[in-house]
């Protein structure tokens, strides 16, 4: 634990560098990999309390970490619901951190941390399907590391929600409901929570991308082709995620600002990752705003003021 904390206390504290740091550790006898910016602490398993009522089956219960109480569930059995997942002393807790939320993933072995580059990541080929609980696979000399959708694992365990509000893009009279909408996420179900909510808000023409280098070549695309003052026409917002394949979020803004044509979109973070680290880091590259995955609501209304401001400084 010590080690791991030495670690995670100098994390890449420069923004738009397109590395991370990766925890490998061992799910059954599956190596698998993530990211170091969502790791509270790694730890061994506490004494687990079953709760009463209805949870998921992967829930074991609950269990104390220094002053807290946090939900405790076994990382195998979320992956491989159908096989038997025994249980070792030697178990480690990785202790995750989504916005405010803790919660405690049970695995097999922890095993090292490695500093890459997002381009080191390959996205899942689309042929595996859109629910598998991986959001790219870490390419590291001869060996695969599957890094997992912890997203897509927290909605399974009710960590998620997409609850959904009146249009509130209704407020900003001057966001036509054609505006484009570009949106870039690993995950494959939070790229269908974005899509539904702006779609509830009245946004009709939106566009989903799998990661950052995807979404940058639609961009550089249309900047090659528009002239700044058309740039609405073809994009009026992007909503993106930090960590993403290839190039991530933050590379992916700083790549917006950049550009001569691109430079006045708005821009979104929309990230389970929540820090002030990282909230320093969106601000470094220039991101308009910040919103939480676990409060979704917040996304429309925030892209639909920016919209807004953009348009009326545009016709000052």
């Amino acid at each position: 634990m010590a080690k791991f904390a030495a670690t995670n206390s100098q994390i890449l504290l420069e923004a738009g560098t397109n590395e991370l740091e990766i925890l490998v550790f061992t799910v059954g006898d599956l190596r698998c990999g993530v990211n170091v910016a969502k790791i509270r602490e790694v730890l061994e398993v506490p004494t687990v309390r079953k709760t009463v009522g209805t949870s998921a089956p992967a829930m074991q219960g609950v269990g104390r970490v220094r002053e807290t109480v946090v939900p405790i569930a076994d990382l195998a059995q979320c992956l491989f619901p159908n096989e038997p997942a025994p249980q070792r002393k030697t178990d480690q807790l990785l202790l995750l951190e989504f916005n405010e939320d803790l919660v405690g993933f049970r695995v097999a072995d922890v095993d090292k941390i490695l500093r890459i580059s997002w381009k080191n990541i390959q996205p899942l080929p689309e042929t595996v399907g859109d629910r598998a609980l991986v959001t790219g696979v870490a390419v590291l000399g001869e060996e695969l590391i599957p890094m997992l959708d912890f997203e897509s694992i927290g909605v399974g365990l009710g960590m998620f929600s997409s609850a959904s509000s009146e249009d509130d893009a209704a407020d900003c009279p001057l966001v036509r409901s054609n505006h484009p909408i570009a949106y870039a996420d690993d995950s494959p179900l939070i790229r269908e929570l974005i899509n539904e909510r702006l779609t509830q808000a009245g946004f009709t023409n939106v566009r989903g991308f799998r990661d950052g280098q995807e979404t940058w070549d639609y961009l550089t695309d249309i900047a090659a082709k528009t002239q700044p003052e058309e740039l609405f026409e073809h994009v009026a917002g992007l909503v993106t995620d930090i960590e993403m394949p290839r190039m991530d979020g933050l590379t992916l803004t700083r790549h917006v600002r950049e550009s001569s044509v691109l430079s006045k979109l708005p821009v979104i973070l929309f990230s389970s990752i929540a820090s002030d680290a990282n909230e320093n880091k969106g601000i470094q590259v220039g991101a308009d705003a910040q919103v939480s995955k676990t409060n979704p609501v917040d996304l429309t209304s925030q892209l639909s003021k920016l919209i807004s401001q953009r348009l009326q400084a545009a016709q000052k």
